[in-house]
C-alpha cells in the first residue's frame, strides 16, 4: 500500500524479475474466499488503474471457483497507461459461486508495476446486450432492407450449416443476382450447388477437413431487435429448378436458441415461413438449399420477397420502405488494390410505389481517425417500379489506408462499408504468417495481398499419415498443403504430435484423469505420448521430409 499524489492510498504491485513457463507464472493481486455470485444474475466490476514499464502490456481480471478451477463468467483484460483510468466489465454469472470457494484475481505476466484503486464489484439489474448492426422493426412491418433484391445483393451474405472443423465456413456471399425473374419486382437471388464441381472448404486441425458445401443459406446482414415472449415470423418466396428440392429455414437468436425447419420447393414460386417465440433480444434469419441428405447434392433455388415481422403467420409481402437504397462495391471485403484508381462505390435505388419518387441523401467517406475526406449528395429520379444506380469511380485516387463509406438516405436506414486501399504485396516471402491456413482460396489470396504468405499446417500428423504400422499415406495432408501452394502461399509443415495410436502404450488411468470430461482431450492426449520405439518416430519424420522436400523449404 502506497500514497499516490492524485488518488491517496492505493495498491501497488511491482514485479522486477519474471520467468514465464506455466499458468502459474504471473504477478497477481487476489482475494480468496470473499466474493460470491449467483447464476444468471448480472454484475459490474469497476476499477481504477495505471502502470509503468509493463513489458507484457496486458492486465487480466477473473473470478474463479478455486476448488474446481472454473470460470464463473468474469474474464477479461485491459491495457493501462501511465495515467489513471477507470475500467469497467459487465458480466452475467454462468454458475453459482460460494464466497468460500472463490478467488477474485487481477494479474499480469511480465515485469512492470501496476497501481490499483477503488476496485468495486456490484450486482446490477439485467442488461440488454446490443447486437449490431440493428434492423429495427419500430414503425415498419418488414425489418429487412433490400428484401426483394432490386438493389442487388447488398446487405446479404451466406452461411453453410453443418460444416466440420472449427475453421471451415463460407465467409462471403455466394450465388448471383438474377434480373430476369422475380416474384416481387424483376429480381431475385439465385443459389446453386453442384455435385460435379462443389464449393470446397478445408481445415488442417485436428482431423483435417476437406469437405464440399452441401447446404448453402442466404441471410440478412444485421440483427432484428425482438421482445422476449413475443412471436415473430420469417418468410420468403422460393422457386427451384426441379421438384421436391429441400429448402432449409433457420432463425438464430443472438446468444440464444436456434430454430430450424426443412420444407420442399417446387418449380413454381411458393411461400415458406418459420415462426418462433423469442427467448433472446435479437434474431436473424436464413433460407436456402439443404442437400446434405440428397443422393446427388445438386440444385438451384431462387429467393425473393423475404420478410421478418411480428406475428405467428406471414402477412402479404411489403418492402421495408417505399424507396429502397443500398451501396456496395465489387471487391471482396471492399479491398481495393490500385491506389492510383482509388475506390469505386455504387449506389442503387428502387421505387416500390406507383408514383414518381427521388432517392437522395448524403454519401461520405471518413479516414482511420474519422475525419471526413469526401462527401456528396446523390440524387436519382425514379418512375413507378423503376430501379436506378449511380457509380462513383476514382474516389480518393492516390490515397492509401482504411476508410468508412457511409450512406445516409433521406428515408430509410443508414448503411456503412468498411473499405481499404492498399499497395498489394508482390513478395513471395513475408515476415508474418498465421497458424492454420484459411479455409478458402479467396481468403488466402486476400491475405497474400496484405503481405501474409506463411501458413502453419498441422495436417502431417503421424496418426493421419500412418494410422497403421505398415506404410505411409500423405493424400490427406497433400490436399491441405497443395491448395496453399497453388494459391502462391508458403507452408510451414509441422510434425505436431509425437505419437500415433498404435505407436505408444498409454496409461489409461493417467489419460482418464488428465482428460476428465473433456471430449477433445480424450481424443488428443493418446497421440501426445512418447512412442514406444523412437525409430518408428524417426521413420515418420524421414517419410514426411522426403515426401515434401521438393515442395517445402
Amino acid at each position: 500500500m502506497v500514497e499516490d499524489r492524485a488518488r491517496g492510498r492505493v495498491a501497488r504491485l511491482e514485479c522486477t524479475e519474471f520467468v514465464a513457463g506455466s499458468p502459474s507464472s504471473h504477478a497477481m493481486a487476489a482475494q480468496l474466499d470473499r466474493v460470491g455470485v449467483e447464476r444468471r444474475k448480472w454484475y459490474r466490476l469497476r476499477l481504477w488503474a495505471r502502470a509503468s514499464d509493463l513489458e507484457g502490456g496486458l492486465i487480466q481480471v477473473a473470478l474463479v471457483n478455486r476448488r474446481v478451477w472454473q470460470s464463473t463468467g468474469l474474464g477479461g483484460s485491459f491495457v493501462p497507461s501511465q495515467q489513471w483510468q477507470q475500467f469497467e466489465f459487465t458480466f452475467q454469472a454462468d454458475r453459482d459461486l460460494k464466497p468460500e470457494d472463490s478467488r477474485f484475481q487481477i494479474w499480469f505476466g511480465s515485469t512492470g508495476t501496476l497501481w490499483l484503486d477503488e476496485v468495486e464489484l456490484e450486482q446490477v439489474s439485467e442488461l440488454r446486450r446490443e447486437w449490431v448492426p440493428a434492423l429495427p422493426l419500430a414503425g415498419v412491418r418488414n425489418a429487412l432492407p433490400n428484401s426483394s433484391f432490386e438493389c442487388g445483393g447488398a446487405g446479404w451474405g451466406c452461411w453453410a450449416p453443418g460444416m466440420p472443423g472449427w475453421g471451415a465456413q463460407v465467409f462471403r456471399r455466394l450465388g448471383e443476382w438474377d434480373t430476369e425473374r422475380g416474384f416481387d419486382g424483376g429480381s431475385s437471388w439465385k443459389l446453386s450447388l453442384s455435385a460435379d464441381e462443389p464449393e470446397m472448404v478445408y481445415f488442417d486441425y485436428y482431423d483435417p477437413v476437406e469437405a464440399p458445401i452441401r447446404a448453402l443459406l442466404l441471410g440478412h446482414e444485421g440483427w432484428v431487435p425482438v421482445e422476449r415472449g413475443q412471436s415473430y415470423v420469417f418468410s420468403a418466396y422460393v422457386m427451384a429448378d426441379r421438384a421436391e428440392l429441400p429448402v432449409r429455414m433457420v432463425i438464430w437468436e443472438a446468444g440464444g436458441p436456434r430454430h430450424e425447419r426443412t420444407l420442399i420447393a417446387s418449380t413454381q414460386w411458393q411461400r415458406v415461413q418459420l415462426a418462433f417465440a423469442a427467448r433472446a433480444d435479437f434474431a436473424c434469419g436464413f433460407v436456402g438449399l439443404d442437400l446434405r441428405e440428397a443422393d446427388r447434392p445438386e440444385g438451384t433455388v431462387w429467393l425473393d420477397a423475404l420478410q421478418f415481422e411480428q406475428g405467428t403467420e406471414a402477412t402479404p409481402y411489403l418492402p421495408r420502405s417505399e424507396l429502397g437504397t443500398r451501396i456496395e462495391t465489387d471487391r471482396a471485403g471492399n479491398i481495393f488494390t490500385d491506389p492510383d484508381q482509388g475506390l469505386t462505390v455504387r449506389l442503387r435505388a428502387y421505387n416500390a410505389t406507383d408514383r414518381e419518387l427521388r432517392a437522395g441523401g448524403r454519401l461520405t467517406i471518413t479516414d482511420y481517425v474519422d475525419r471526413t475526406v469526401w462527401d456528396g449528395t446523390p440524387e436519382i429520379a425514379l418512375g413507378p417500379g423503376q430501379s436506378g444506380e449511380l457509380e462513383y469511380a476514382g474516389l480518393l485516387a492516390g490515397r492509401r489506408g482504411f476508410f468508412r463509406v457511409r450512406w445516409e438516405p433521406r428515408d430509410g436506414l443508414p448503411q456503412e462499408l468498411r473499405c481499404a486501399v492498399i499497395e498489394p504485396s508482390e513478395e513471395q516471402d513475408s515476415r508474418f504468417g498465421m497458424n492454420h491456413a484459411f479455409c478458402s482460396e479467396f481468403l488466402l489470396r486476400l491475405a497474400h495481398l496484405a503481405g501474409v504468405r506463411w501458413w502453419r499446417d498441422w495436417s502431417v500428423k503421424w496418426e493421419t499419415v500412418q494410422p497403421k504400422p505398415d506404410g505411409f499415406d500423405f493424400s490427406i495432408p497433400d490436399a491441405q498443403i497443395d491448395r496453399v501452394l497453388d494459391a502462391e502461399g508458403q507452408v510451414l509443415v509441422l510434425f505436431p504430435f509425437p505419437s500415433a495410436l498404435w505407436a505408444a502404450t498409454p496409461d489409461q488411468q493417467m489419460l482418464a484423469e488428465a482428460a476428465g470430461d473433456n471430449a477433445y482431450l480424450k481424443q488428443r492426449l493418446p497421440t501426445s505420448l512418447k512412442p514406444d520405439r523412437l525409430e518408428d518416430f524417426a521413420a515418420y519424420i524421414r517419410a514426411g521430409v522426403e515426401h515434401y522436400r521438393d515442395r517445402i523449404n
